[in-house]
């Protein structure tokens, strides 16, 4: 089952896992695969809803499309990954347009003491991003949490600021 904006269907591409690849990092949707369901969050009529984690491979916009009215009810905490230059500017309006404040998260993709001791960082060239997402000022107290950690934590200005980044309508 997938989830997106709304109720239908969705192609999953068929891999080869005999091979080294990004399983998880698979991009859904196309004309080739197999049909999986798809459901919209807003579906579920869950009965609460605090944090959101977003992170499905380019469909980020969608998903949240889909929990338009769950988000809008419980104002959860939002944390959704941006790692598709292409659909950053829309990904960022959504959030803007959701009336939520942002703050870049920016992990640290390599540790050196990683558990198969690999000394090459292969992440190098993976610009890490990840939005952080709350409603004006709630969950204070978890910003303050993840800003204690060795990622960094940058504030994204308001709407006005980032005029340049959001596509007109």
């Amino acid at each position: 089952m997938a989830v997106g904006a709304a109720p239908g269907e969705i192609m999953v591409p068929r891999l080869d896992y005999r091979g080294d690849n990004n399983f998880g990092g698979m991009a859904l949707g196309g004309d080739q695969g197999d049909a999986v369901e798809m459901i919209a969050i807003d579906n579920l009529l869950l009965p609460a809803c605090h944090p959101m984690k977003v992170a499905v491979e380019g469909m980020e916009k969608q998903v949240l499309e889909g929990a338009r009215q769950t988000i809008s009810r419980f104002r959860p905490y939002l944390y959704v990954e941006d790692d598709r230059f292409d659909k950053h500017a829309e990904l960022i309006a959504t959030l803007f347009g959701l009336e939520y404040r942002l703050w870049w998260h920016l992990p640290w993709l390599y540790n050196p003491g990683n558990f198969t001791g690999d000394p090459k960082n292969f992440f190098l060239e993976l610009p890490p991003s990840t939005l952080s997402a709350c409603r004006e000022n709630r969950h204070r107290r978890r910003l303050k949490a993840a800003s204690r950690s060795r990622a960094r934590m940058n504030l994204i200005p308001r709407r006005a600021e980032l005029a340049h980044l959001v596509p007109s309508a």
